[in-house]
């Protein structure tokens, strides 16, 4: 949620339930990054998504720099933020 309201960052919800399950776990967890609600799996499918947490880096341009499965620690999701910019 800190890197979300430092901006760039969206959050893909997927196998989660519907929109208003989403948003009562955001609220019980006090997050408010930006959240988009796949709930017909429709985003993980155009990157091919195979394991639930995944990560995708996507730069500026739209190119997938990096995925990640599972979760990733702060320090090594910050470090491909920053690497993404310079590839």
């Amino acid at each position: 949620d800190r890197m979300a309201k430092e901006g760039n960052v969206l959050t893909v919800a997927i196998q989660s339930g519907d929109e208003a399950n989403v948003a009562a776990y955001l609220e019980a967890e006090s997050l408010s990054m930006p959240t988009i609600v796949d709930t017909d799996g429709h985003l993980a499918g155009l990157f091919d998504e195979i394991a639930v947490p995944t990560t995708f880096i996507i730069d500026s341009d739209g190119e997938l720099r990096f995925r990640l499965l599972g979760t990733p620690g702060e320090w090594g999701l910050r470090l491909r933020l920053w690497a993404a910019r310079w590839l």
